[in-house]
């Protein structure tokens, strides 16, 4: 016995490519609507971290060496006069500092926990959040121990593999430097190539 099977008609099987493409469409439209908020986690970190690179940037000088005579260079036009200044600043960064790590890590576990969001883009999330706390945690061990060579005040930010440091001096000397590169070295396995040290006058 032969068994007849019923063709559809065209505009039937119209409809169906239609609403195959649509269901392709929407699963697009899904994926990137996670997709983008993973980025957006992301894209606030580096947000953050562009935050306290601009704080530490303002009213501060970069280390330089000494000149040839032995004598630290001066930089005058970038340090402020008024210690209350200076207090100001280094509570003001760590405060700032703060806060932005706060802010990403909600956003990053905001992902982890949404179910908008795609597996991928939660393992992300959790590495993020992995970084950011061994990030916090070399920041902290780094001020503590520049701390304990005599420096009174000292913030540090570690972003992609590359650390800027602010430190209340008057001026650096070569083995003042060579000791906190020795430091940010042991603590957060990075260069003194990727080490960027900024004096803050007192």
């Amino acid at each position: 016995m032969v068994k007849v099977i019923k063709s559809e008609s065209k505009s039937g099987t119209v409809e169906k490519i239609k609403g195959g493409f649509g269901k392709v469409a929407d699963t697009f439209k899904g994926k990137t609507k996670r997709n983008l908020i993973i980025l957006g986690a992301i894209a606030l970190i580096v947000g953050a971290v562009f935050l306290n690179w601009v704080l530490f940037k303002d009213d501060a000088k970069p280390y330089e060496p000494n000149d040839p005579s032995g004598n630290v260079t001066d930089g005058d036009n970038n340090q402020a006069d008024n210690p209350d200044d200076s207090e100001s600043y280094f509570a003001m960064a760590q405060l700032n500092r703060t806060n932005a790590y706060d802010t990403a890590y909600n956003t990053l576990l905001a992902v982890t926990t949404s179910s908008n969001a795609t597996e991928e883009a939660k393992e992300e999330a959790f590495k993020e959040i992995t970084t950011l706390a061994s990030n916090k945690q070399a920041e902290a061990n780094i001020e503590t121990l520049i701390k304990a060579k005599g420096f009174e005040e000292c913030v540090a930010v570690i972003s992609d593999g590359h650390i800027d440091i602010v430190v209340k001096s008057e001026g650096l000397a070569a083995n003042q430097r060579a000791q906190i590169q020795e430091i940010v070295l042991k603590q957060a396995d990075i260069a003194p190539t990727n080490v960027t040290i900024i004096e803050k006058a007192g």
